[in-house]
């Protein structure tokens, strides 16, 4: 009983407190960090798969736990699969092609099984652990808030730097603002999911009756400028409402949202009628109606595309492709078409996979804003159901005043699919895989 002499709470909880500095070590030694937290997370996976199996037995899962586990297993075989019919289409050594799959398979979905990390925590140490997580939260919250004021008074170049050394791809505008904030980036590298972080903030203080905390929050939340996050904060609060049965509050909120709905498009078809075409009227425009303007940009790219030419509107976005390419491919609804590739020709030159203009042209990630339709065309409708079944229907199915926190956490990950893949950023898929595991993998009862 080796593994049990060891407190492995204590390693997870150093694990996690290095990854909430990830975004400094990455700036420091990018390389040498990405190769230890790497092996760092697999270890711990592994210590804890062999202390859970030292203290329990396999056929204790219960049925939504064997759901999980399929749900990794399909995307593994999918990517297998996948590698061996390219091995044998294009003439390409497996070992380049599962290699290739295995490299996207970790950057997109290796998240999943961070569930595993936590086979550690019980009944009997789970309110410490939890503590800890919120501990690292209101860090998060406070550099956050710190992040945007020092920002606005002049130290933005001063965060940059930092940014710029960790994440030298990053697209985002490093002077971009909206609703006269700065796009901050925040202890996650991303305003996107900064927002989601602190929605995730947002609940576990409001589960805990920390007010104050929930507050600052909010203002976190603000402070991110993440449309995303803003969205899926309404929805989710839509859900909470439905989850506590508070009927006149839905009835309220319903009308609010609608009132909304209704100025913003009524202002949105004054802004098409004066016909914005300039950069320099674009940049009159109040911070209100560029944010609508960027919202109704979303729904515009995910069925068209911009010219770079004429900037005019083509048929050809990331939904109209997928339409076109499934029925042209119906035999690939179900299971997709594979494993997709965000490769540069280095990348396959190193995989030693030559003939890559062919994986360019017919298996390239079709688009990172839209990471659903992605999923959907990489693991088809099984891929998708299953998807929805474990962030959205089962924890429905579990949900108890005491985990409402956990649901709704899992129900903001597949919300926030439907833009950007938030699997990608492996300290926020801390938050959201501790939510899994107590939805899916811890016992009611410490046995």
């Amino acid at each position: 009983m080796i593994i049990t002499n060891i407190n492995l709470r204590l390693v997870l909880q150093s694990l996690i407190g290095v990854m909430f500095f990830s975004l400094f070590f990455r700036a420091i030694a990018g390389n040498i960090y990405g190769v230890f937290e790497f092996l760092s997370i697999l270890s711990i996976i592994a210590l804890s798969l062999f202390y859970y199996i030292e203290r329990n037995k396999l056929e204790s899962l219960n049925l939504s736990a064997s759901l999980y586990l399929f749900f990794i297993v399909y995307l593994l075989i999918i990517t297998i699969v996948s590698a061996i019919i390219r091995s044998l289409d294009y003439n390409i050594e497996f070992y380049s092609l599962i290699f290739a799959g295995l490299y996207e398979f970790k950057i997109a979905s290796l998240a999943f099984i961070f569930p595993f990390l936590f086979l550690v925590i019980n009944r009997e140490n789970q309110s410490r652990f939890e503590n800890f997580l919120m501990f690292i939260l209101k860090i998060s919250i406070v550099y956050t808030i710190l992040e945007q004021a020092l920002s606005l008074i002049g130290f933005r170049d001063m965060f940059l730097a930092i940014v710029d050394a960790a994440l030298p791809n990053t697209v985002v505008n490093p002077y971009g603002t909206r609703l006269g904030l700065y796009r901050i980036f925040g202890i996650v590298g991303g305003p996107h999911i900064l927002g989601l972080l602190h929605i995730i903030g947002l609940l576990y203080f409001f589960m805990h009756k920390k007010t104050n905390w929930a507050a600052l929050s909010l203002v976190a939340v603000i402070f991110s400028t993440s449309i995303t996050a803003y969205a899926v904060l309404i929805l989710i609060f839509s859900l909470y409402l439905c989850y506590t049965k508070k009927y006149l509050s839905i009835v309220s909120y319903a009308l609010i949202i609608a009132v909304a709905a209704v100025a913003m498009y009524l202002r949105y078809d004054y802004l098409m009628s004066i016909n914005i075409n300039s950069y320099n009227e674009y940049d009159t425009l109040s911070s209100l109606d560029t944010l609508l303007l960027n919202i109704s940009g979303y729904f515009t790219l995910i069925s068209s595309e911009i010219d770079p030419v004429t900037s005019k509107l083509t048929g050809t976005g990331p939904l109209s492709q997928l339409i076109v390419f499934f029925n042209n491919y119906p035999e690939l609804l179900f299971f997709g078409k594979g494993t997709t590739y965000n490769f540069t020709p280095g990348h396959f030159d190193m995989m030693q996979i030559h003939n890559y203009q062919i994986f360019v042209s017919d298996y390239k990630r079709m688009s990172a804003d839209f990471y659903i339709l992605n999923f959907l065309e990489q693991y088809g409708l099984i891929g998708l159901i299953l998807k929805i079944l474990i962030f959205f229907v089962v924890p429905l199915l579990k949900l108890a005043k005491h985990n409402m926190h956990h649901v709704l956490i899992l129900n903001s990950f597949i919300i926030s699919a439907g833009h950007y893949n938030p699997a990608e950023y492996l300290f926020f898929m801390i938050f959201v895989s501790y939510s899994i595991y107590v939805i899916y993998f811890l016992r009611a009862n410490n046995e």
